[in-house]
């Protein structure tokens, strides 16, 4: 009997810690610049700055990582040139990564449909409208490996322009070279629940949720 009880307000003190997640409004700030390197900061607050999660890169490539909760601080710090030896490694499972990674782009260009996209370009503007940063500034150039999906973004930015005619955002095409140069910054809320809302609204629209099904189909088929 007691054992029930204390299961019983185990279960009740997880449903109160979910409800909280997901109707107390995270704040996060993120900042980041690329030079010679990359320089990315990022900060989460909850429960009125009680809990905090911070990390990212600094200029010697050193990455951290930083938990505060109630005044009690775990830090956990490494060095990212140490992993040059497991990237050698990735690279002998790039060739078929690729060549997986191409099937699945024929397969989604066959199943994805104007009424799809429709519906997934409402899905990012709900969600925006209420994770959008309350200040934003975005100031670089930018240019991929193949010009054409440079010129894709360039022919995009004037369609999502209005979405951020609040901010401070200026990105300059290069046809000439590749990379991002710049710095960002983003500070903002998020209430959980509200995007988890839209997203299980856009898995329940029935041509979406049968690719879904299709692919979890093929998948026990193979196997």
């Amino acid at each position: 009997m007691i054992l029930l009880w204390i299961l019983m307000y185990f279960l009740l003190f997880l449903s109160v810690l979910f409800l909280l997640i997901l109707l107390i409004p995270f704040e996060y700030v993120l900042s980041g610049s690329r030079e010679k390197n990359y320089v990315v900061y990022g900060k989460i607050l909850w429960l009125f700055g009680m809990i905090a999660i911070e990390g990212g890169q600094n200029q010697k490539k050193k990455v951290y990582f930083e938990i505060k909760v109630l005044g009690l601080t775990f830090k956990r710090a490494f060095s990212t040139e140490s992993q040059t030896s497991t990237k050698k490694q990735e690279k002998k499972g790039k060739v078929q990564r690729e060549e997986v990674r191409e099937k699945k782009k024929r397969k989604w260009k066959r199943l994805i449909d104007l009424e799809i996209l429709e519906r997934a370009f409402h899905f990012l503007k709900n969600c925006w409208t209420h994770v959008a940063p309350r200040e934003c500034e975005w100031l670089g150039s930018f240019g991929f490996e193949d010009p054409y999906y440079t010129g894709i973004c360039c022919s995009l930015i004037p369609i999502f322009q209005p979405l951020f005619n609040n901010y401070h955002i200026v990105l300059t095409p290069r046809f000439d070279k590749v990379g991002f140069e710049g710095k960002f910054k983003l500070t903002g809320k998020i209430i959980l629940i509200i995007p988890i809302y839209e997203l299980l609204k856009l898995c329940l629209f029935k041509p979406v949720r049968n690719i879904l099904f299709t692919n979890k189909e093929e998948k026990s088929y193979v196997h």
